[in-house]
């Protein structure tokens, strides 16, 4: 029989190329999910009266008591803090009284050095661990590998290479540790677009001074951009645990809880002076939130016998965060008579 190879370069500067098309693709398809998710919520005159009406009704209520800056009028007949007339988005409180954004007065900027330290001090814990407890080769860095690190320059230049990373390092392990530097500005104070470049910084900063091998290209966009959106997720999920007005047994298991799903505002929080630090309004934004968890078994059938492969485990846990119809609230449709208070 008589075969043909292609000589190992070519392969290699084939896959190479097709990986960098993969790269391109994957980064405009970020790109245009940033920009989307990042929209204003617009809102027309007929949701604003129906979210007038509702919020109207709620209160006469007293379902919404927790937010004493809630009404701006004193006389209580409008609601100027959370509804306003013109066309660009100014409420203050979704549909359901949760704040829409951070309070900025207690969640202000901090000083930049803080996230830069922050990005820091999360490398070198990280590098130790590598090193100290789990003993990689490849993470015992010095002066040899930083210097020939540093000389491959910028990540598109031709000592930079694509490497063949599994998908869980890429689409896991990489996402979560870029996660890390893109908490250490969003727990202070930075918005989602102001703690982006801690992210690349972040990732930059690991492959030139944590590994000893040479730099690769498509670890720097897994952790940049997948700790981009997995840092956003935590740092969402966490504020629907956290509440500064909690006390007691309460508190402790709401801190707890919010610091196992983002360690890094856990610190940042504690530097700040927040865990034991009781409010009393909602500080933080909230958006609904449904959490799923399925358990149970997959059995595997070999060939055509039923139930003769092996069993494993199988767990599965599902999050819908946010309101999809929060456009136009259907339960806000419904109404359609305002009750003055």
């Amino acid at each position: 029989m008589f075969s043909y190879s292609k000589p190992a370069e070519q392969s290699d500067n084939a896959w190479k190329d097709k990986m960098k098309i993969l790269y391109i693709l994957f980064f405009l398809l970020l790109i245009s999910a940033y920009i989307q998710a990042q929209n204003n919520f617009e809102i027309d005159n007929n949701s604003l009266t129906h979210k007038n009406s509702w919020l109207s009704l709620q209160l006469s209520k007293s379902e919404i008591n927790r937010y004493s800056d809630l009404i701006v009028n004193p006389n209580g007949t409008t609601l100027l803090d959370t509804i306003n007339t013109a066309l660009t988005d100014t409420m203050k409180y979704n549909m359901y009284g949760d704040l829409l954004n951070d309070n900025s007065a207690y969640n202000p900027v901090q000083p930049l050095w803080r996230p830069i330290v922050g990005v820091i001090a999360s490398n070198v814990l990280t590098s130790m661990l590598d090193i100290y407890i789990l003993n990689y080769d490849w993470a015992h860095v010095g002066f040899v590998s930083w210097g020939r690190n540093l000389k491959a320059g910028f990540p598109w230049g031709q000592s930079w290479i694509w490497a063949p990373d599994r998908f869980g390092v890429n689409m896991l392990l990489h996402p979560y540790g870029g996660a890390e530097f893109f908490n250490s500005a969003r727990a202070n104070g930075y918005n989602f677009w102001e703690s982006t470049p801690m992210t690349f910084l972040g990732a930059y900063m690991w492959k030139i001074f944590g590994e000893t091998g040479t730099p690769e290209r498509n670890s720097l966009i897994a952790t940049t951009f997948g700790g981009i959106f997995v840092g956003e997720i935590l740092y969402r999920l966490s504020s629907n645990v956290l509440d500064d007005q909690a006390t007691g047994s309460e508190r402790i298991f709401r801190e707890i809880a919010g610091g196992l799903i983002d360690p890094v505002r856990f610190t940042a929080r504690l530097l700040q002076g927040k865990l034991l630090h009781v409010t009393d309004k909602e500080e933080n934004q909230k958006e609904p939130l449904n959490i799923t968890v399925a358990a149970g078994a997959h059995w595997i059938n070999e060939n055509s016998s039923f139930g003769t492969g092996g069993m494993t485990e199988l767990f599965n846990i599902n999050f819908d965060y946010g309101n999809p119809f929060g456009k136009i609230p259907v339960n806000l449709m419904i109404i359609s008579k305002s009750e003055e208070i």
